[in-house]
């Protein structure tokens, strides 16, 4: 325990080190960097123009934003909640599969690269699911029969201050979070809309035009995240030709 007490203490004197002498700081959400200036450090007085707010965004969002989806709309009969991540402890596995048991109604789908481990965690759940392990280029195919999408990341700061590049895949695809905890980077202010775990009993009575109306006010949420990358992308280019860095 002594050891862990030192080790922080190092870590923390080594970061505020870097953040008093720092020339600019790139933040993956505004979440992250209000985190820093307004809390963490709020004694250094950081100036805003030294802040870089630049999301991580996996996809091509200049693409049409999964209208394919609404216009087809087949995937609104499946009823169908995705997982596609790994096993580590923030994915809060047990949870996720402790929902799936107690709302048989809708079927699951669970991506994960250890399908035989997945597999055996699901052994209680009475409903329709499979457990795959599938190559990055074909997860999307089943992001198009899904209609919900798990999330559930626990309530603290690490995850407060998070842009995690699976609830944009989520949103960039038309799947609705499914969230345990909605204080997840920006995403709320930027007005995206999710189902809460204790929310999921009632999902499945969603009317169509609901769930439509969700992924389209979804799609906005990625457009504003592409705008706030492409502005931190100028602003980073900027500094790199101030520097004169080829």
């Amino acid at each position: 325990m002594m050891g862990h007490k030192l080790r922080a203490k190092i870590y923390y004197l080594i970061e505020l080190v870097v953040i008093y002498g720092g020339f600019r700081f790139v933040f993956v959400t505004k979440k992250m960097k209000d985190y820093y200036y307004d809390s963490k450090y709020s004694f250094l007085r950081l100036g805003n123009e030294r802040a870089i707010i630049l999301p991580i965004i996996s996809v091509n969002s200049k693409y049409q934003l999964g209208n394919n989806k609404i216009i087809d709309r087949s995937f609104l009969n499946n009823k169908v909640a995705i997982y596609a991540g790994g096993f580590q402890e923030w994915q809060n596995i047990s949870l996720m599969v402790s929902i799936a048991e107690n709302n048989l109604e809708f079927k699951y789908i669970f991506l994960t690269p250890d399908s035989e481990r997945m597999l055996s965690l699901c052994k209680d759940i009475v409903g329709e699911y499979i457990c795959k392990s599938v190559p990055p280029e074909a997860v999307s195919q089943y992001y198009a029969e899904s209609t919900f999408g798990f999330i559930l990341r626990d309530d603290c700061i690490v995850n407060n201050v998070a842009c995690p590049t699976k609830l944009i895949e989520y949103l960039f695809n038309g799947v609705i979070p499914i969230v345990k905890n909605s204080s997840i980077g920006d995403f709320n202010e930027l007005g995206m809309k999710y189902v809460t775990q204790e929310e999921m009993n009632n999902a499945i009575y969603f009317s169509n035009e609901k769930i439509i109306s969700i992924i389209e006010s979804n799609y906005i949420v990625v457009s504003r995240l592409n705008d706030m990358m492409e502005k931190g992308v100028d602003a980073l280019k900027s500094v790199v030709k101030m520097l004169k860095v080829e």
